[in-house]
């Protein structure tokens, strides 16, 4: 987890600036980190992006689907990621 936390993701790398913003105000109010919001996000994407599909190495063309995991020690919020009220 240590060398994990020298490489900090930017969200204005990935998403616009309206859902930057939406995505730093929601971790500002509930004290958590970015990553932990944005690695819940990933599977609504998928299912959002639903008939969107990615050309595999084997050439057969498949669905888009995310899986993710929230990694770290205790007390450091990882279950407000999973709770955070819209």
């Amino acid at each position: 987890m240590e060398k994990v936390a020298l490489y900090p993701m930017d969200v204005t790398e990935i998403f616009d600036e309206n859902i930057s913003g939406l995505i730093h105000n929601i971790c500002s109010s509930s004290q958590m980190p970015p990553e932990y919001l944005v690695t819940m996000l990933l599977p609504a994407i998928g299912h959002f992006a639903n008939g969107s599909q990615v050309r595999t190495n084997t050439g057969i063309p498949t669905n888009i689907s995310f899986f993710t995991t929230i990694i770290g020690y205790p007390s450091v919020n990882k279950s407000g990621a999973v709770s955070v009220n819209w």
